[in-house]
């Protein structure tokens, strides 16, 4: 069962980003060994295989990571092993299939290497919460007390334009005099370090084509203009909830006028002298230049150790005579 109201409580969950990458990777491997089409084109004109088929390679794992107080940050996950019964059946019960021996061996794995993260959830892939996943997640009380449930949307999450991903918290609520479990879907932020961007950017750089030619300062200005149009759009949702405020149309929320009058103040501190677009601009320009001509010389490097490599081969290269042609690469 899942509950369509969204839990007002202190909680404060965080996402690493890293996290998402993990579960997609698990679902594009167990999609590639289950036959299941991947690329867009494919999804577009067969969307009924599709999504029959993403249901039966639907991967589980658990989340990983630390608590404060009511603030949880998830940063790392691991798969979990599961039983295939049938070919053709879809996983709508993940506690009859899930190798549960193997779950308790990986967490005492993780928790020698990593001892300070804990199990706080568990993940799964699909559009919708199942029947079975309620199960699954009553068993997963006996690892953590409150365990988090995050659903990652692998079937058309480019249409969307946001995250595709749902997570959702447990609640009790008594229906007949007996105890039922639901599903409320809660909030989280996006948090991620320096060195985890740095890799994302990476990845997402040499995933979208493999071509030579494409310029790499396409792909980062794409980026940014995203960026920018996801900034403009909240703020014009800021803006319009601080009128409706001031009109009295909705109730006032001291914390989010609080956490607003910090970011305005924040920005305040970022602009005036100290803010020059054209010095940054510059710097950037200079960073890239620097780059691509490091790169140039490795690789005239790497061809001219190749052409030394070939000649000291050839019987030439054996003759006395040729020694002097040899020491100026040398």
């Amino acid at each position: 069962m899942v509950s369509q109201t969204t839990e007002d409580s202190s909680l404060s969950v965080s996402l690493h980003p890293g996290v998402i990458l993990a579960i997609s990777d698990h679902y594009v491997r167990s999609a590639i060994s289950l036959g299941v089409p991947l690329s867009s084109g494919t999804m577009k004109t067969n969307v009924t295989k599709a999504v029959s088929e993403g249901s039966r390679c639907r991967v589980l794992g658990c989340l990983l990571g630390i608590q404060n107080g009511r603030y949880i940050e998830i940063s790392n996950c691991f798969e979990l092993t599961q039983y295939r019964l049938s070919e053709n059946e879809p996983c709508e019960d993940p506690t009859t299939k899930v190798d549960i021996a193997f779950l308790y061996s990986r967490k005492e794995q993780y928790k020698t290497i990593f001892p300070h993260l804990e199990i706080f959830g568990w993940y799964s892939t699909g559009n919708s919460v199942l029947p079975g996943d309620i199960a699954f997640h009553k068993f997963m009380t006996a690892l953590t007390e409150n365990p988090l449930f995050l659903c990652l949307d692998t079937e058309f999450s480019y249409i969307k334009g946001e995250l595709p991903a749902s997570l959702y918290a447990c609640d009790v609520h008594f229906q007949d005099n007996k105890p039922e479990l639901s599903l409320i879907p809660i909030s989280f932020q996006v948090a991620s370090s320096q060195v985890e961007r740095i890799s994302l950017e990476h990845v997402a750089r040499t995933g979208i084509h493999d071509d030579s030619s494409a310029s790499s300062a396409l792909y980062s200005l794409h980026s940014v203009s995203s960026a920018v149009r996801m900034l403009l759009f909240r703020m014009k949702v800021l803006r319009r909830f601080l009128e409706m405020t001031r009109e009295g149309t909705i109730p006032k929320n001291a914390n989010i006028l609080r956490e607003l009058s910090s970011i305005h103040s924040q920005l305040a501190s970022v602009g005036g002298k100290m803010f020059n677009l054209s010095k940054e601009l510059e710097e950037d320009y200079n960073d890239t230049l620097i780059v691509s001509y490091l790169t140039g010389i490795t690789k005239a490097l790497y061809l001219l150790n190749q052409v030394v490599d070939k000649f000291q081969m050839s019987p030439e290269g054996a003759v006395g005579s040729s020694r002097h042609f040899r020491g100026a690469f040398l």
